[in-house]
């Protein structure tokens, strides 16, 4: 079984924690989260008794720092994508499915991001949801500034 915490504050929380306790009391519990005290710490102070278990969700920060960057590399994909070096690159990467809210991401682009603010988004990934985000980017207007690449390979990342 997987409980997410999610959204709750005060009372909601104890009343969710007093809840899944009662209902859940037998069962093992996973919170799949990066903030394991914040957790254990609120299952604490509610009074329930279990400990707490994270399945992390890491992303290897330390290939993206700028001194581990081959700048050839991020001349040979800039180029490859038609990225100018004038381009700020944001990139989302992940499963491209409704739960990861990547229309609202298209949503909030058309309405901050202008072609003159030399900003590119780039969507790495495929999921079920793909054709139809890939529809809404050319509804939204904004298909001059964001692109969709589909899978690509952990090596073949952007730099």
């Amino acid at each position: 079984m997987k409980i997410h915490i999610i959204g709750c504050s005060g009372s909601g929380k104890t009343y969710l924690a007093n809840a899944l306790s009662k209902k859940y009391n037998n069962d093992e519990w996973i919170i799949k989260g990066v903030y394991y005290a914040w957790v254990q710490q609120f299952f604490d102070e509610c009074g329930v008794d279990k400990d707490v278990a994270v399945v992390p969700n890491p992303v290897e920060l330390d290939i993206f720092q700028p001194e581990n960057i081959d700048e050839r590399k991020k001349e040979e994909f800039r180029k490859k994508h038609n990225i100018s070096p004038d381009d700020m690159l944001l990139c989302f990467c992940g499963r491209l499915g409704r739960e990861k809210s990547v229309d609202v991401l298209l949503d909030y682009w058309s309405k901050v991001i202008k072609p003159s603010d030399h900003c590119k988004l780039m969507i790495i990934g495929d999921g079920p949801s793909k054709p139809e985000l890939e529809e809404q980017a050319a509804r939204l207007g904004i298909t001059d500034t964001v692109f969709f690449v589909g899978k690509i390979m952990h090596d073949d990342l952007p730099p």
